[in-house]
Parts: C-alpha cells; sequence; structure tokens
C-alpha cells in the first residue's frame, strides 16, 4: 500500500514533458528539425541558445503569434500548450541540457 501512494505522489512531483516533445516533434521539427539542428525553412535551436534563455512568456508569444518568418501557432496552441513546448524545449537544447 505504501508503494502505491508513493508512486501516486511522485506522479505530481516529476514533469511530464511528453505533451511538450509530442508538439514539438508533430509540428515544430519539420522546421526545426528532430533534434534542434535546424532546416532551410527554421533556425537551429542549438547552436544559438541565447534563444532558449528568453523569458517564457517571450517565447510562448513567438509561438503563439510567429516571428522572424515563424508562422503563428495560436490557433493550435493554448498559451499552456505552448508553455509545455518552451520546458521540453529548454530541458532538450538548452544550456543545461543533458550531454547524450
Amino acid at each position: 500500500m505504501g508503494a502505491i501512494i508513493l508512486f501516486l505522489a511522485l506522479q505530481n512531483v516529476v514533469p511530464d514533458h511528453s505533451y511538450g516533445e509530442r508538439t514539438y516533434k508533430t509540428f515544430c521539427a519539420g522546421c526545426h528539425g528532430a533534434n534542434g539542428e535546424g532546416t532551410k525553412l527554421g533556425i537551429s535551436l542549438i547552436e544559438d541558445k541565447s534563444r532558449l534563455v528568453k523569458p517564457d512568456e517571450e517565447l510562448i508569444n513567438s509561438i503563439r503569434n510567429g516571428q522572424d518568418g515563424m508562422p503563428a501557432f495560436s490557433w493550435l496552441l493554448t498559451e499552456e500548450q505552448a508553455a509545455e513546448v518552451i520546458k521540453y524545449l529548454k530541458e532538450t537544447f538548452g544550456e543545461n541540457e543533458t550531454p547524450t
């Protein structure tokens, strides 16, 4: 019984960025690359890490309203959903990513 309670408690503690990852892979990787390397259509997210240190609100605004040739995704993502994508990006491609 104690193990079940611990398991359920950890579900609320351990962040789940699977939504952000799925959304990135479905809607963003086509331009920004599966590994953030960029393509002819979108910038690299790993070469210029200064983009990912911007405040979340600024990045959410860029995703939802578009910027510098990137289309707007406000028709698809709420602010909360865009925030999940930002969490995934920062965790995966940001300054503190885990080396592979």
